[in-house]
């Protein structure tokens, strides 16, 4: 089981690197990203899905690829900020604190997302988001996120728009943003 995670994060960090690759095309990228993680969902021991989920499995939803969304955005640090806790269901708390704030702009309306910074072994850079699309049932209902270094989930490239899933309800949404994958749903057949 150790061995299992060990090798599922292995491939998650592989991945990440690849498609942070810009000597490749940006949607032959995008392709690679999908098909990886779909094969880790349906074939990984460590998938997150249960067996009647992993039987029904036939791919996760995923929106299209939009260069609109991608953004250069500058930080604004914020210093001295106060730890934020989060208990976690079976290890304790989760730990981090706010070290900057990004603006930008988002099918013209202003928004801001606050990166963080995880305390504990490793730390790490983490930049979750919750957008509109949450509330009307379109994507994972916590949030999700455009980095997280501690699993290797860091596409902070100039041509990188996809995220993945997290849990951290106490963010503001801000406006949709139709990137990365959306909600899984199984799908029914026979």
């Amino acid at each position: 089981m150790m061995l299992d995670l060990a090798d599922y994060r292995r491939r998650i960090h592989g991945l990440y690197a690849a498609v942070r690759d810009e000597s490749q095309p940006i949607e032959d990228r995008w392709r690679q990203w999908m098909a990886t993680r779909d094969d880790l969902f349906a074939h990984h021991p460590q998938t997150p899905l249960s067996p009647e989920q992993v039987t029904a499995f036939d791919g996760l939803s995923y929106y299209q690829y939009d260069p609109a969304y991608r953004f250069l955005v500058e930080l604004e640090p914020i210093q001295d900020s106060e730890i934020i806790a989060i208990p976690l269901q079976d290890d304790g708390e989760f730990q981090m604190c706010r070290v900057g704030r990004l603006h930008f702009d988002l099918a013209g309306q202003a928004a801001e997302l606050t990166l963080y910074w995880v305390l504990g072994y490793g730390g790490g850079v983490f930049l979750p988001f919750r957008d509109t699309s949450a509330e009307e049932g379109n994507t994972y209902p916590g949030t999700r996120y455009l980095l997280d270094t501690i699993k290797g989930a860091d596409l902070a490239s100039k041509t990188a728009n996809w995220c993945s899933i997290s849990t951290l309800p106490t963010i503001p949404p801000v406006p949709i943003i139709i990137a990365g994958i959306a909600r899984w749903r199984p799908r029914i057949t026979g």
